[in-house]
């Protein structure tokens, strides 16, 4: 039986972190899904902490971890008794070896949420989590996109420039581990979302992806928050606003840095 495409669709929609001050998951997360139910399609959004903050259309779904980046009890669990999860041990174990397990661990969360839930969505868009568990939503519960914002493989590849003993290294190759699934598991998507056509072309040679799997869709700077509601097609849509998580090519401090240099030089950049 054919599906209308007419109705409004039922998205589920999961970012594994959400963090609404810090990075521009959170960001993009919350004008995405406004824009999406200002279409009229009903909006879930999934997340692991720190959650993000969104209007009251869209329904919040909380997944706990251990929040081991919480300045509050940080690289520690704030309970110990949360250690008797398996999930939850391997997630704390993988820390203190210096790895980064939330997607991975976002994903098996994920996957056994939605197995429970299956019935209640017509589509999932994943956020750049691309773990082992949202392959097998796609594969086994129901259609899933992706959005893929930046080739990860760069940011590793940047800092082992600056690594230069073998234990910065090390480091380097422990906090990047997940990018061997995440390169794996994007392989086995045909529907694929990111920001522009410039990522498209660097997104698919660093993950051996076909540019035919993607589709672009730009995300916008307004400057003048009056004006971030736009009228498309006589509905309104709402521009989304990332924002780069702290690193020394990214964020205010390094502006900062090129506007210094720039106004003793003369030059703009």
């Amino acid at each position: 039986m054919k599906k209308d495409s007419s109705r409004p669709l039922r998205i589920c929609f999961l970012t594994y972190r959400g963090n609404p001050t810090c990075g521009g998951q959170g960001v993009y997360t919350k004008h995405l899904c406004e824009a999406l139910a200002d279409l009229g399609h009903q909006v879930d959004v999934i997340s692991g902490p720190p959650y993000p903050k969104l209007s009251d259309q869209i329904g919040l779904i909380k997944l706990p971890n251990l929040d081991l980046y919480n300045p509050e009890h940080l690289f520690r669990p704030e309970k110990i008794r949360d250690l008797a999860s398996p999930i939850n041990l391997f997630e704390y174990l993988s820390v203190c070896a210096g790895g980064f397990p939330e997607p991975f661990t976002f994903g098996e969360r994920a996957y056994a949420y939605l197995k429970k839930h299956q019935g209640e969505y017509d589509v999932v868009h994943d956020n750049q989590c691309l773990s082992y568990g949202i392959g097998r939503i796609a594969e086994k519960l129901m259609p899933t996109v992706v959005t893929i914002h930046h080739p990860i493989t760069v940011d590793r590849q940047e800092d082992y420039k600056v690594a230069f003993t073998l234990r910065q290294k090390f480091r380097v190759f422990r906090w990047y581990s997940f990018i061997g699934m995440q390169l794996k598991v994007a392989k086995a998507f045909s529907h694929i979302v990111t920001v522009s056509d410039f990522t498209k072309k660097e997104i698919s040679k660093e993950f051996g992806l076909d540019e035919n799997n993607f589709a672009w869709c730009t995300t916008a700077l307004s400057m003048n928050s009056s004006t971030r509601c736009k009228t498309v097609q006589g509905r309104k849509t709402r521009s989304s606003l990332p924002t780069a998580r702290t690193r020394r090519s990214k964020g205010c401090a390094f502006c900062s840095k090129r506007s210094r240099k720039s106004a003793k030089t003369g030059r703009s950049n």
